[in-house]
């Protein structure tokens, strides 16, 4: 269901009232919520949760219910939940039992986890370029010197060759994702320049920030880096996080392709020797913002950095990865150091 997604008010007794509402909340907060903290037993945190809403859960998973609130939809007094679990999970009429408010109607949002967006900046975090694009963090790399970098695409960092390297200040998240002046994760470091002539090949598209805020190796969701694959198979199985499409899986289908990518009205870049990449899950592996998504393989080792999305087809371009740290005198930070 979707945040605003609309009931049927005649299916609900409309007699509640905040102060029932508020009520709730208290209760879901001191059940569903506060039984995460270190004081709980792993037996007491599943008990109370499947009391509470009939889930059962183990010590390391993700709490069910991530989160309480009060809305009023349809002028009627809600008390919102957001999940992590699939609603249907949920047996509501157990928890109007336990918190004593069968008249409250109750809402089920799919949020998923929420996190802070002052975590440190991981592979598949949003980034950006101060009032333009906003993509995807690659991965933390490293130089010979030992020197962090957070690695994405020159037309997400470096504004298509316009960027001032060592004066551009970059933003975690970017600005599509409500970054600003007050979210810098570092400065532009250095870029390929893009070739938009059409007679010469570009091979990747690819640019560094030098990180001034925290950072963290490997890619949220999908863990450590385990090394480079430099010649990935056809039909390798593959996946990726980026910041539009999140954690999504395909295969690789071509090798050393030639492709023509449209960067903006009248501006066009001619890449070879590139990694075609189609969806093999429900959904599109990548969409527009995922640029700078690093693909990998089921071990999580580096295969492309992807750049370039499919207006019709659910398929994606990658650049090998080994082509990339060359340039720029990198390796991938492995572990979760």
């Amino acid at each position: 269901m979707g945040f605003f997604q609309t009931y049927d008010s005649q299916s609900f007794n409309q007699n509640s009232t905040q102060s029932q509402v508020s009520a709730a909340i208290r209760l879901v907060t001191e059940r569903l919520l506060k039984v995460w903290s270190p004081n709980y037993s792993e037996q007491g945190r599943a008990s109370a949760i499947y009391q509470t809403v009939g889930e059962k859960v183990a010590y390391a998973k993700q709490p069910p219910v991530v989160g309480v609130g009060h809305s009023m939809r349809g002028g009627v007094d809600t008390l919102e939940l957001a999940t992590d679990v699939e609603s249907d999970d949920l047996d509501l009429d157990r928890l109007r039992k336990v918190i004593n408010t069968p008249k409250v109607p109750v809402h089920v949002v799919e949020t998923g986890e929420w996190v802070a967006c002052s975590r440190p900046v991981q592979g598949g975090d949003s980034i950006g370029y101060p009032n333009g694009a906003t993509g995807t963090v690659t991965c933390l790399v490293r130089n010979k010197n030992g020197e962090l970098f957070l690695l994405s695409c020159n037309h997400v960092i470096a504004a298509m060759n316009q960027g001032q390297i060592d004066h551009d200040k970059l933003w975690h998240p970017g600005k599509a994702d409500g970054g600003g002046p007050n979210n810098i994760i570092g400065d532009l470091h250095d870029y390929q320049p893009l070739d938009f002539s059409v007679e010469k090949p570009n091979i990747f598209d690819a640019a560094l920030c030098r990180p001034s805020g925290d950072t963290l190796a490997g890619l949220f969701k999908i863990g450590p880096i385990a090394g480079v694959l430099n010649d990935p198979p056809f039909e390798l199985p593959v996946k990726k996080i980026g910041r539009s499409t999140h954690l999504t899986e395909g295969a690789v289908l071509t090798k050393n392709s030639a492709v023509l990518i449209t960067y903006a009205p009248g501006k066009k870049a001619l890449f070879e020797n590139q990694v075609q990449i189609v969806g093999t899950g429900s959904g599109d592996f990548a969409q527009e913002g995922d640029s700078g998504a690093l693909v990998v393989d089921r071990q999580n080792r580096a295969v492309g950095l992807l750049f370039s999305v499919s207006v019709k087809q659910n398929a994606a371009f990658a650049s090998p990865i080994k082509a990339v740290f060359d340039r720029f005198a990198v390796e991938p930070v492995l572990g979760t150091a």
